[in-house]
C-alpha cells in the first residue's frame, strides 16, 4: 500500500499499465492522471525470469504512483483550514470588500466560518499606519487563527 496525499485512492494496474484513481476528500469526485506503460514484456514463463520480471515491475509501479499521486496533488486545493484536499467543486474562493484578496478553502471549513465555529482564520488589520519601532515590528494584515 501506498501513501496517497487524498484519503482515497484505487490502483487499477495490470501487468502492462499503471493506472490509479484519486478521489476528491470531500465529495469523491475522481481524478485520473494519465496511464504509465510498463517498459518490459509480458510475464515470462520460467521461475527465475518471472521473479526478476516482478522486481522490475513492482519498481516501476512505485515510480508510477508517486507520479500519479504528483499529479493529484497539483489537481486537487489543499484547504489552509483543516487540510483536505478538495476538488474544484469543492473549493470556495472569497474575496475582501476590496477585491484584492483572494482565499481559497473547503466547503466544509467555509460553513464552519458562516456559522462561526472554530478553526478558522480571521484578518487583524491596524488602523492608521504607524511607523514600524510604534508597532513593534508587526506588518499589516497579519492573520491569527481563531479557536
Amino acid at each position: 500500500m501506498f501513501k496517497s496525499c487524498t484519503k482515497k485512492y484505487t490502483d487499477e494496474s495490470d501487468a502492462g499499465v499503471y493506472r490509479f484513481t484519486f478521489y476528491c476528500d470531500i465529495c469523491g469526485e475522481t481524478f485520473r492522471p494519465g496511464p504509465l506503460r510498463f517498459s518490459g514484456n509480458d510475464p515470462p514463463e520460467k521461475t527465475e525470469e518471472k521473479r526478476i520480471w516482478k522486481l522490475i515491475w513492482k519498481r516501476e509501479h512505485a515510480q508510477a504512483f508517486e507520479r500519479a499521486d504528483f499529479e493529484a496533488r497539483h489537481h486537487f486545493f489543499s484547504c489552509p483550514g483543516c487540510g483536505l484536499l478538495s476538488c474544484e467543486k469543492c473549493t470556495v474562493t472569497a474575496q475582501e470588500k476590496d477585491g484584492s484578496v483572494s482565499l481559497l478553502r473547503c466547503a466544509p471549513c467555509n460553513k464552519r466560518i458562516l456559522i462561526g465555529k472554530p478553526p478558522f482564520l480571521r484578518y487583524v488589520f491596524e488602523p492608521a499606519p504607524q511607523r514600524m519601532e510604534e508597532r513593534n515590528n508587526t506588518p499589516l494584515g497579519l492573520a491569527e487563527v481563531i479557536s
